[in-house]
């Protein structure tokens, strides 16, 4: 083969490889994670599940933007509730290494109940965390979240109407490029 057809063919598998980046202009992601807790104070018993599906895209390389839904349920004692809600959410990724990817985030969830009465909360959330990635289209995902949860009407559970939360999380990245 001529050194300029080895050239052009290298120049051109180059450029197809970085064109297809994970946290790339033009990757959509599908990601989620699922949680539970569950608690005993003073003979009380608290429970609380969440699973929350994310839809995102990368309009610029590294800056991911998405629609997260929400589902929650709380329980304490005979009491539950769940919870059903939707919000933006961004993500900034540090491109550092092929494998992982460090990121810093910031979200918004707006939830209502729908158990018979009326009750709302708007959530303001931001993680630090990392994508791990398996391939180049599936990555493990971990974060440390610090949220900050206001209820529409006061909290029945505790009293209170401003809720702050610090939670670990693990949760899986599909990239579609």
């Amino acid at each position: 083969m001529k050194p300029t057809a080895i050239f052009f063919l290298t120049l051109l598998i180059s450029g197809t490889l970085q064109a297809q980046s994970p946290v790339g202009q033009g990757t959509y992601t599908l990601n989620g994670s699922i949680s539970y807790e569950s608690r005993t104070n003073d003979g009380s018993t608290f429970n609380q599940f969440r699973f929350e599906p994310q839809i995102g895209y990368f309009f610029v390389d590294n800056l991911y933007t998405a629609i997260s839904l929400t589902y929650f349920h709380y329980g304490f004692e005979s009491n539950s509730d769940n919870y059903y809600g939707f919000g933006p959410a961004i993500r900034y990724y540090f491109d550092l290494s092929k494998k992982l990817k460090p990121y810093l985030g910031a979200g918004m969830t707006y939830m209502e109940m729908k158990n018979g009465s009326s009750s709302n909360y708007t959530e303001i959330k931001f993680s630090g965390g990392a994508d791990y990635f398996i391939t180049n289209y599936f990555a493990i995902e971990t974060a440390i979240n610090y949220s900050r949860i206001k209820l529409g009407e006061s909290n029945l559970y505790s009293g209170n109407d401003v809720t702050k939360i610090i939670n670990f999380s693990i949760g899986v990245n599909f990239f579609i490029h």
